[in-house]
């Protein structure tokens, strides 16, 4: 007997293609540097808190999660009824496409930019509406706003943006949301990497947009600066009436009882915080200074990784990099050609990239910026 077909439009879709897990590596560990993890893990606190927590591990943990949404509400000066947790950003993407698009109905997302929305979307029957970024590799607010039709509900705002890394000033988001006042339409920004813009240059959160009781949605999340990818726990901002339509759609007990335990120790360690931030930002400089002594060319990156252009397509540079015991992420399933993503790293594993480019680019030489 056949089995049952899914959707025709499901089989269109590309299954996502993760980085390597460490723990199925043998030999020599090797430079994780395709995942856009933490290289420098998370808070101690964190890891106590853990343990700590494991021995209720047999009991439901609190569905709300309401002592950490308290803190965040705290933290962001937003009330608690303006948040939602999530098993991840991924989880809280889904929920906006479930509870936002009927079958038929568009939803603009940027591209190339994260894989989950256009997934998101496509499994709620909804149409994804792809949008060119700017120049510089970031969303382009002024054509996602101009995208939008009647058939529109959702528009999402990658800043910064995976996988190319330039972030958009809060400014232009407002600009667009501005625009879109009076439409049906919910404007998501997903500020993942907001943790390591450069507190030097004018761009910040949107938050202050939720606060003005505008119809955005902000997205973050514990995976990346605070690292607890391993936990999946996220968090979405949003007005109330927003944040109960995605409560109601959540599964029960989404966020489990470690991720709650150590997201909330991981928050109130400011400083561990500070030096991953601080570390990071040091890594992303120096990487752009070795690229520009080699003249390799690459996007202006305020993530925790940086997009460079190859002269192959991205999985085959990518597989040769994992020849040398470095492990990057190609760029073509984001919808960005001839590319590889390098998470930033620590000072070891940043010399044994370095180390695997110089033997790679005799091979498969990487193009070099124009002087």
């Amino acid at each position: 007997m056949p089995l049952l077909d899914p959707r025709p439009e499901l089989w269109k879709l590309p299954r996502y293609q993760p980085g390597r897990a460490a723990e199925l590596d043998t030999g020599p560990p090797p430079a994780l540097l395709a995942s856009n993890e933490s290289a420098w893990g998370p808070s101690p606190d964190a890891i106590r808190a853990v343990a700590e927590a494991s021995t209720l591990m047999h009991r439901y943990p609190d569905p709300g999660g309401e002592r950490l949404t308290k803190r965040l509400a705290e933290r962001h000066r937003l009330d608690p009824a303006n948040i939602l947790l999530g098993d991840g950003a991924d989880q809280l993407i889904r929920l906006l496409a479930l509870a936002y698009l009927a079958p038929g109905q568009a939803a603009v997302v940027p591209r190339p930019s994260f894989q989950a929305y256009g997934l998101a979307i496509t499994v709620a029957g909804g149409l994804p509406v792809p949008v060119a970024l700017t120049a510089e590799g970031a969303a382009d607010t002024h054509r996602l706003g101009q995208a939008v039709s009647a058939a529109t509900r959702l528009v999402f705002v990658c800043t910064p943006n995976n996988p190319t890394g330039p972030a958009v000033p809060a400014s232009s988001v407002r600009e667009m949301v501005e625009r879109l006042v009076g439409r049906p339409v919910l404007t998501v920004v997903d500020e993942a990497y907001q943790e390591f813009v450069d507190p030097l240059d004018t761009l910040t959160s949107s938050l202050a947009l939720v606060r003005a009781n505008l119809p955005v949605v902000v997205l973050r999340t514990f995976s990346k600066a605070y690292g607890l990818a391993g936990l999946r726990i996220g968090w979405a901002a949003a007005p109330k009436p927003v944040i109960d339509t995605m409560a109601t759609v959540r599964e029960p007990f989404s966020v489990n009882r470690l991720a709650l335990a150590a997201a909330e120790a991981a928050l109130a360690d400011t400083a561990h915080l500070e030096q991953v931030v601080s570390a990071t930002r040091r890594a992303r400089r120096l990487f752009m200074e070795q690229a520009a002594t080699r003249g390799a060319v690459c996007f202006d990156s305020q993530a925790n990784f940086v997009a460079m252009r190859a002269g192959a397509p991205g999985a085959d540079v990518a597989a040769a990099f994992a020849t040398q015991g470095v492990m990057v992420r190609g760029t073509e399933p984001f919808g960005l050609a001839r590319h590889i993503r390098v998470t930033m790293g620590t000072d070891g594993e940043m010399a044994r990239f370095w180390s695997a480019w110089d033997h790679i680019d005799a091979a498969l030489p990487f193009p070099r910026r124009a002087r």
